[in-house]
């Protein structure tokens, strides 16, 4: 176990870029509500018995509060740079005793003043840490072996909260269940209503629409490129497609969309529509600094039998567009 006594200020240039994308990929920091996330910073806080314990995301220039937890009134979010939750990312463990808590070491919250802080570092599923989980008090106190293992464990659960296993779909659980409020898109439990519903009269077939160098535009432009790109994206789909197709985003960089009864269910006439689609999503987006060029990867589901099951239909199509990528790459 690595402890740290003493942290060290990071500054902005130590950005680590893994870190910001996968914030973003996983969509963690969508503001939807959490309650399994909010019940577990209610635990911290009543087992360390202190004012405070909190779940932070460490994005590009701020830390962000994802929960909390305690009768301590804390910040939404606050610069990243002299934060504690930005130094503890280096370590499994942080402990800083009253002794080395320095003023210029931000927390986010209303302390009096700073007697106790201990953090666990967060880690996505490949290892890259996102966050913190951290248990802080105006009051000093020591941390034992015990209360060490505890954070850990803690920790270890908001990671299975913050990591759930997708869907059977493949979905991104942040898009499952609400509106997307970054492009105005239907959520995933919407579409797979409406694929229910036309499954009645005819033979559902969905398309996707993967962003496939999204991520260039979050390394170089951050959180409001990629905010941008994919309203522009959507706003495109829905001016080729029409106002009466329903348009999903169900990933981090993907769209869905029921394919149009007026689109003949053949796999050629398909293949033609969407290649006129992709050359109307490729046109260059302004980003203010730089223009970016779209590339994107289409894929249909096959009609090959109907299928009533939302689920095995969205399958379908992520099947065929990985393998499409695959071919693509090879």
């Amino acid at each position: 176990m690595r402890l740290s006594h003493r942290p060290q200020l990071l500054s902005p240039c130590d950005e680590d870029r893994n870190r910001v994308v996968a914030l973003h990929r996983h969509g963690l920091l969508d503001p939807t509500p959490a309650p399994a996330l909010d019940a577990l910073t209610r635990l911290g806080a009543n087992l360390f018995e202190v004012q405070l314990c909190r779940v932070t995301l460490v994005d590009q220039n701020e830390v962000i509060c994802r929960s909390a937890g305690g009768p301590l009134v804390t910040s939404l979010r606050w610069p990243r740079f002299g934060a504690l939750c930005s130094h503890a990312l280096g370590r499994e463990l942080t402990f800083v005793p009253t002794a080395n808590l320095m003023e210029e070491a931000h927390v986010g919250g209303t302390f009096a003043r700073m007697g106790f802080y201990a953090a666990a570092v967060i880690r996505d599923p490949a290892g890259v840490p996102v966050g913190t989980l951290h248990v802080a008090d105006e009051e000093a106190q020591t941390l034992s072996v015990q209360r060490r293992h505890a954070l850990m464990d803690l920790a270890r659960m908001c990671e299975e909260h913050l990591f759930a296993a997708p869907e059977p779909t493949g979905l991104m659980p942040a898009y499952a269940w609400m509106r997307d409020p970054t492009t105005g898109c239907v959520s995933t439990y919407q579409l797979n209503e409406e694929l229910l519903k036309v499954a009645i009269t005819r033979v559902p077939r969905v398309a996707r629409v993967n962003l496939e160098n999204l991520h260039q535009v979050e390394i170089r432009h951050g959180h409001e490129g990629v905010a941008r790109v994919l309203s522009i994206t959507a706003a495109r789909l829905a001016e080729t497609l029409g106002p009466d197709t329903m348009i999903a985003r169900t990933r981090w960089d993907a769209f869905a969309f029921i394919v149009p009864p007026q689109w003949r269910d053949e796999d050629e006439p398909i293949a033609a529509q969407l290649a006129f689609l992709a050359q109307h999503l490729t046109h260059t987006i302004d980003l203010g600094a730089s223009r970016f060029a779209p590339r994107v990867m289409l894929g249909a589901s096959s009609p090959a039998e109907p299928d009533p099951d939302p689920e095995r239909t969205m399958l379908d199509v992520n099947r065929i567009t990985t393998q499409g990528r695959a071919d693509n790459e090879a």
